[in-house]
């Protein structure tokens, strides 16, 4: 069965997808950025005659697919959306906006465990997931290394999240969604999207509430740290002042192949006047003082979002997916070593930290769990509660979570790691990513179910409590008001408060 609408761009013709569900792909949201729009903010989608086929996924952003398996075509192209609905016509229904991680440099809103099918059906919402311009593509920063004659824009991979919601509010009706009650949530890179949005003016009045999963406003550079890795990938392409017009003409594979010099420069360099930010991550949000005035944690301190209600948290355990699958290596790294690692992470402190930490969760425990749980800290749990207690000042509808299900892979050694939650949230624990990471299950169903009526309550009415899942309160700096999210659930005061104080002062 086929589903048809009109948009204001021309009609779009989709299916009937899994569980009856009305699923549209491959939708443009923007002109295709290619040729002279190469490095430039986006612009508005072209119109089309007669009837578009929104059958298939549109391209991912061009990447070097790594551990990802499932992103599909690439190409550059690549400025297209998603849409799921239960059914276009009734009563408008809330909105979410998906926003995929993967670092800024990897991923598609196309992967299979953020099929939003589950998630429209059951909670009665129209989901949305969009593809948005990765690595140097998205987010290298130029600034005048090119000289005034060969014009970039900066943040273009949030220039073009923008811009997918400024799609969705000319055109949700039609699929059934209410453009006035739009909640943005992503995971890691989409949560840290998620924290610069919150930042953004030009996104300001495009969306009601957020979610920030593991990522939260922390994770963006400064202008001179961008520049100096801008000139990087000039530099690797062999593109300066005297040839600049290089930088439109080579093709996509040579610029993913350079901005690989940028994760060398910064992994040996280490992180430049920071303790929070991964040092890997260098292709990020900027503070270019326009997209972004300020950095994002400070603008949303300061109050530029304060009509957003927030949900934001971390998982227990996430560098372990980090230590199995990416740097498996370091699960051998003795006491000296965890001590050398973490003093350069944390800038001379890391020896204080790994004492703090075996005093808090054993003596015992080998280097590479401390390891773990510091860098699940700095990378992801504390910004998070930043985050909470930097927006509960504006905005009283702020909610904390910390989830803790134990992924079974190796032998459970996994834990509550990085992306474990997101096939909960989507209802994808029986999915293949679903079932190799959470087990799948009768335990895996119950809790997905009760997270995903949570994350849909949150973008009905602003709060994730529900009949079920009852007691979340918000957040409140004094109590640190979390709802733990595992085999057992239920709201916690200040879990893992012997750790905190280590933090505190460092940036």
């Amino acid at each position: 069965m086929t589903f048809a609408v009109m948009t204001r761009q021309g009609r779009l013709e989709g299916e009937t997808g899994p569980r009856g569900v009305g699923v549209f792909r491959g939708v443009p949201y923007a002109r295709p950025p290619v040729g002279a729009l190469r490095f430039r903010a986006p612009e508005p989608p072209l119109a089309w005659q007669g009837t578009r086929d929104a059958r298939r996924l549109g391209p991912a952003a061009p990447q070097d697919k790594g551990i990802i398996l499932d992103i599909g075509e690439q190409s550059e192209d690549c400025l297209c959306l998603n849409v799921w609905t239960p059914a276009l016509g009734g009563a408008p229904r809330p909105v979410m906006v998906w926003i995929h991680g993967g670092g800024f440099s990897v991923g598609s809103g196309g992967q299979e465990v953020y099929d939003g099918s589950e998630l429209a059906r059951r909670g009665n919402v129209v989901v949305v997931s969009i593809n948005y311009r990765l690595g140097a593509l998205g987010f290298a920063y130029f600034g005048e290394a090119l000289g005034s004659g060969a014009r970039t824009d900066a943040n273009n991979g949030l220039r073009d999240q923008v811009a997918a919601l400024g799609w969705v509010r000319d055109n949700i009706d039609a699929f059934g969604g209410d453009p006035d009650n739009v909640t943005i949530f992503g995971e890691s890179a989409g949560g840290m999207s998620v924290g610069a949005l919150l930042a953004a003016n030009s996104a300001r009045g495009l969306f009601r509430r957020a979610v920030a999963q593991s990522g939260a406003a922390h994770h963006a550079t400064t202008r001179a740290e961008a520049s100096r890795m801008g000139e990087l990938i000039l530099r690797g392409l062999g593109i300066s002042r005297s040839n600049p017009q290089r930088l439109w003409q080579i093709s996509t594979s040579e610029i993913v192949v350079a901005q690989q010099l940028c994760w060398r420069e910064t992994i040996q360099r280490g992180p430049v006047g920071r303790t929070l930010p991964q040092a890997a991550m260098t292709l990020i949000p900027v503070g270019d003082g326009d997209f972004l005035p300020e950095e994002p944690f400070d603008a949303i301190a300061a109050g530029s979002a304060p009509e957003v209600e927030l949900m934001v948290g971390a998982n227990l355990d996430e560098w372990n997916y980090f230590l199995f699958l990416v740097e498996p290596n370091k699960r051998d790294m003795d006491e000296a070593a965890l001590h050398k690692i973490t003093n350069r992470r944390l800038r001379d402190r890391g020896s204080e930290a790994v004492a703090v930490y075996r005093k808090a969760l054993g003596a015992d425990l080998p280097a590479w769990k401390i390891f773990s749980a510091i860098e699940t800290d700095r990378m992801f749990r504390i910004p998070a509660l930043r985050l909470a207690e930097a927006q509960c000042t504006h905005q009283h509808k702020t909610f904390s979570y910390l989830f803790d299900f134990r992924s079974p892979l190796f032998d459970h050694e996994m834990g509550a790691c990085h992306a474990l939650e997101i096939p909960f949230i989507f209802g994808t624990v029986a999915g293949p990513f679903g079932v190799a990471f959470s087990g799948g299950g009768p335990e895996a169903q119950r809790l997905s179910e009760l997270m995903l009526d949570a994350w849909t309550s949150f973008a009905r009415t602003g709060d994730p409590s529900h009949e079920r899942l009852p007691g979340w309160t918000p957040y409140e700096p004094a109590k640190q008001t979390t709802m733990r999210l595992g085999l057992r659930c239920g709201p916690e005061s200040a879990p893992l408060e012997a750790l905190r104080p280590f933090w505190d002062g460092l940036q």
